[in-house]
């Protein structure tokens, strides 16, 4: 289950997707939190980034949305999925968002034994404000 601690308790949905950071800034949150990994807007408009610890090593994947949903993109790759990616929207974006949890739990959290409580939740102003990412929030456990 998609489960990260909620920013408040109180608000029935809270995007879980930061808004644009740098890998730079997303590794400065990350080293000042007990949490191993956040979701963020990509650099590269129309994806978005994972960025993890793993002991002291920082990683970052990138995910791009295709006709397929969410697909993971090797940083040599980034060229050849911009000719596949597709504008996220509302629409396209609710019908993926299992897919994407599914799509990070298998590449990222598993192979680097992490766990969905682990992640960093961003604070109302940090949020993103997309409208198609804001239905990655809590509402999806």
């Amino acid at each position: 289950m998609f489960r990260p601690h909620a920013v408040d308790q109180n608000e029935s949905q809270n995007p879980i997707i930061f808004t644009m950071l740098t890998p730079e800034q997303g590794y400065a949150k990350l080293s000042s939190t007990q949490r191993n990994f956040l979701i963020r807007e990509s650099r590269t408009a129309g994806m978005i980034s994972v960025d993890y610890l793993t002991g002291k090593k920082y990683n970052s994947c990138r995910f791009c949305f295709t006709a397929d949903g969410w697909k993971a993109i090797a940083g040599e790759d980034i060229a050849a999925m911009l000719t596949k990616m597709i504008p996220v929207n509302v629409e396209n974006a609710a019908k993926h968002v299992d897919q994407l949890r599914n799509e990070i739990t298998n590449i990222i959290l598993i192979p680097n034994g992490l766990k969905w409580d682990s992640m960093l939740m961003p604070t109302v102003n940090e949020a993103t404000r997309q409208s198609a990412l804001t239905l990655y929030g809590n509402r999806c456990s």
